[in-house]
């Protein structure tokens, strides 16, 4: 039901779509271009790359300041990837042909008509008019066009885009202390293994120093990662294409952290790339994936029983000799004695990365295998107990996403009368 003093029309009645290009610029004039990872799922644009207008005046989307951008394809658009362009360095902007441009008339502010398409109303009716196959679903022009649109009067559209960014700048602020308190127990997680290895070091007066780790028990082993693991596997140095509806997860180093895998953040592949990334070596049950490159180098953590899956670039997977505990030596490569090691070898400034020969040399310290087990159980029953309150975390920042999208939609819509909650 639409409120008192709002009006339903279909949108093609307060945009363009996709306008037309300018005729007054110039073969070499400048030209920002802006592909899809470029936009994020709030509307924040960051990157993109200075062209000519020779290179992008023909096929790609235009736009330009108080212009909206919507993502086509799934699943850019179920996400809510879209931007309200603004600070527009150069007087014209292109950007990929997975974007739909809508320039708004004198009707429709454009920050009111970008939050309209973030709303679940426009998502969700969008998500359903898709067609196409598979990973190459998208929305019609059709179906922008013909969406329905609630639209108060100019006024009022503007004190509902104040109330929303003020809104979205708490609900911002909330997620980013949220996401810092993970961030310190995720570090935690690390620091658990030092604290379990001095725990079961202090008792023995025997100890001997060892490079990295200080002074360990004097009857522990050092040996190399290679003399411990039979097999050390580097990933193919090539990006696999990833498929929305793909079975196969694909671990990237943004999937890793310290002793787990997030698989619910993980990408997809389909089964011929599954195939062919797992051709020198299947990963199983317990089996340890590494991240070797970028600002996330240096994380291990098991395969869990019951999942198969890759390594995506910049990844590494070891199989661990059966005299010797996989976990334990997963939890190892976490401490900082060999995160040490590893940084000793970072190479290049923006992507740091460890070379594969380093990590074959690192030195582990290696007790009997009791021991091994020992630790690798005090060190889970502290994880766990970290793991719980990112849980706990997470829930939150869950519950306040859903709450800013119910937010959105309710304001756009009239459902909510936001000049009595300013």
């Amino acid at each position: 039901m639409t409120r008192s003093g709002w009006k339903t029309m279909p949108l093609r009645r307060v945009v363009t779509l996709n306008p037309s290009s300018p005729r007054t610029l110039q073969a070499t004039d400048p030209v920002m271009f802006f592909p899809m990872e470029s936009v994020s799922e709030l509307g924040r644009i960051q990157g993109g790359d200075l062209r000519t207008w020779s290179d992008v005046n023909q096929g790609f989307p235009l736009f330009t300041n108080g212009d909206v951008l919507v993502a086509k394809i799934t699943p850019c658009f179920e996400n809510g990837k879209g931007a309200y362009i603004e600070n527009l360095s150069t007087s014209i902007g292109a950007g990929s042909t997975e974007f739909f441009v809508l320039r708004p008339t004198s009707e429709v502010s454009g920050r009111f008509l970008w939050y309209a398409t973030r709303s679940i109303q426009f998502r969700d009716a969008g998500a359903q008019s898709m067609t196409g196959a598979g990973g190459q679903q998208r929305i019609s022009a059709s179906f922008v066009g013909s969406w329905q649109l609630s639209l108060p009067s100019l006024q009022e559209q503007h004190v509902v885009t104040r109330f929303l960014e003020e809104k979205e700048r708490d609900i911002e602020h909330y997620l980013a202390t949220k996401r810092r308190m993970i961030d310190v127990l995720e570090e935690q997680r690390v620091l658990v293994v030092e604290r379990v290895l001095q725990r079961l070091a202090s008792p023995l007066l025997s100890t001997q120093p060892v490079p990295w780790f200080g002074d360990v028990p004097s009857t522990w082993r050092t040996l190399r990662l290679k003399h411990v693991a039979s097999h050390i596997v580097d990933c193919l140095h090539e990006t696999p294409d990833y498929l929305q509806d793909g079975e196969y997860p694909a671990i990237r180093t943004a999937d890793v952290v310290p002793g787990r895998l997030d698989l619910q953040r993980a990408k997809r592949v389909d089964q011929a790339t599954w195939r062919r990334r797992v051709e020198r070596l299947k990963p199983q049950a317990g089996d340890i994936v590494y991240s070797r490159e970028g600002e996330r180098f240096g994380i291990a953590a098991s395969v869990p029983s019951g999942v198969d899956l890759c390594v995506s670039q910049r990844m590494m997977h070891f199989r661990i000799r059966s005299e010797f505990d996989a976990a334990y030596v997963m939890w190892l490569l976490n401490s900082r004695g060999v995160y040490l090691q590893a940084s000793e070898d970072q190479n290049g400034a923006t992507a740091p990365h460890v070379n594969v020969e380093r990590i074959r040399n690192f030195l582990l310290v290696v007790p009997d295998p009791s021991t091994q087990r020992e630790i690798v159980r005090r060190v889970e029953h502290e994880v766990s107990e970290l793991d719980a309150a990112v849980l706990v975390l997470e829930r939150e920042i869950t519950l306040m996403q859903e709450y800013r999208t119910r937010l959105i939609a309710d304001a756009v819509t009239g459902q909510i009368d936001v000049r009595r909650a300013t």
